[in-house]
């Protein structure tokens, strides 16, 4: 049902409210109905809406605060945000589901500069895909409410700065082997708040690699399988400037192999002489005051800055 506001906009449900989310108020608004709609439509209204959501995307102007609403449905696509200032936001996170349209291309990849996508599910074309769900190259994205599955990374954040990650969930990638819930990398600035993780083999959650000022906070995540084995580690450090001020707190980590873990070639660069931070109270100059009893951690906080070591 659509809805109508005193300020002009209707959408499906989904409460707009002026300055909702970035702020921005002043762009134009589209609707995505992949049953009902049609890409010949303006996707000005619910009633002219289009068809798919690449569509949508296409029809807005960069920098103007553009939003995007999709209604609830299945949408194989794989899609590209590549205007500044657009927000993608689906009529509820268990019914818009993106599935991508090929194993051969990432499923969205975000490379405008503060866009923002909320509210909406995405799983990985097939089983045996080895790409991203989101890939960001674009500065300041947020990625709110929205909940994935499968799928080598769900988030890569491969470049983009200031990018934050708030309240989604997370169900274990495709690709156990190299996979990971998120990777942040050459991504600085980035924060990962009140996300939810279940991992039931044996990957990461987080790849922090070589990026500066990544905080890990308020989160949630469960490593156990039905065979009983445990995921990797909760958060990675990989690459030589991997460990530059990382944050993790106030997260309910349990039965994954480590809190915190570095990889071979994160050791090899940072001297720590260890490959598991989260098993010692001080490794080197780095203070990990955090209970830690075997592959559980509650209420962890650690906190660390590789500069000088």
């Amino acid at each position: 049902m659509a809805t109508n506001f005193q300020h002009g906009l209707r959408s499906y449900g989904i409460p707009v409210i002026p300055g909702m989310m970035t702020g921005k108020v002043w762009g134009d608004t589209y609707f995505v109905d992949g049953t009902n709609g049609s890409d010949s439509h303006s996707g000005k209204g619910p009633d002219a809406a289009k068809a798919t959501i690449q569509a949508a995307l296409n029809a807005c102007t960069t920098g103007k605060g553009d939003r995007v609403f999709v209604r609830d449905g299945a949408y194989a696509e794989t899609l590209t945000m590549s205007k500044n200032g657009v927000m993608l936001i689906g009529q509820s996170i268990s019914g818009v589901v993106v599935t991508g349209a090929t194993d051969a291309t990432d499923t969205l990849v975000i490379s405008g500069n503060e866009c923002t996508v909320a509210n909406m599910g995405f799983r990985g074309y097939d089983t045996g895909s080895d790409l991203s769900l989101i890939k960001v190259t674009g500065d300041g994205a947020r990625i709110e409410n929205c909940d994935f599955s499968g799928g080598e990374y769900q988030i890569e954040n491969s470049s983009g700065d200031y990018c934050y990650v708030v309240g989604c969930h997370f169900i274990t990638p495709s690709d156990v082997t190299d996979g990971a819930c998120i990777i942040m990398e050459d991504a600085n600035e980035c924060k990962i708040l009140f996300c939810s993780f279940f991992i039931d083999t044996a990957t990461e959650g987080i790849i922090h690699h070589d990026a500066d000022n990544l905080e890990v906070g308020w989160c949630n995540a469960v490593g156990d399988d039905d065979t009983g084995a445990s995921a990797s580690a909760f958060v990675l450090i990989n690459g030589a400037d991997g460990t530059s001020e990382l944050m993790v707190h106030d997260c309910n980590v349990t039965l994954f192999g480590a809190l915190i873990a570095e990889n071979s070639t994160a050791v090899a660069a940072h001297g720590y002489g260890t490959s598991d931070l989260a098993t010692t109270a001080t490794v080197d100059s780095i203070e990990v005051p955090v209970v830690y009893h075997g592959n559980n951690a509650n209420g962890c906080t650690l906190f660390f800055d590789s500069t000088g070591l």
